[in-house]
């Protein structure tokens, strides 16, 4: 075996250990944003169902749209834990809650 051959199996073993590294960080990324996720949806569920109780709406409306951007970066956070970006679309909360 030569120099050259110790240096590149070194090399590949570096990158393994540094691509295992990554899916453990991807794992650990993805559920802790899955959970963080489903707190969300609770949150954004119930603002939902208080909205008609309630006369101002706007101490409501600022904290179904933090929740919102809550969701929004749990969501980045499972796109980067499965390697990938995702195409957030809209949603319309109530009608989502309604149908469920």
């Amino acid at each position: 075996m030569t120099a050259e051959d110790v240096a590149a199996q070194l090399a590949r073993e570096r990158a393994l250990k540094q691509a295992e590294k990554m899916e453990m960080v991807g794992r650990l990324t993805g559920a802790i944003a899955q959970q963080f996720n489903e707190l969300l949806t609770t949150i954004l569920a119930r603002t939902a169902a208080l909205a008609p109780s309630l006369s101002s709406n706007r101490d409501l409306d600022a904290l179904r749209d933090t929740a919102q951007r809550g969701a929004e970066l749990a969501q980045r956070l499972l796109g980067f834990s499965r390697h990938r970006t995702l195409d957030l679309q809209p949603l319309i909360l109530t009608e989502f809650v309604r149908d469920a």
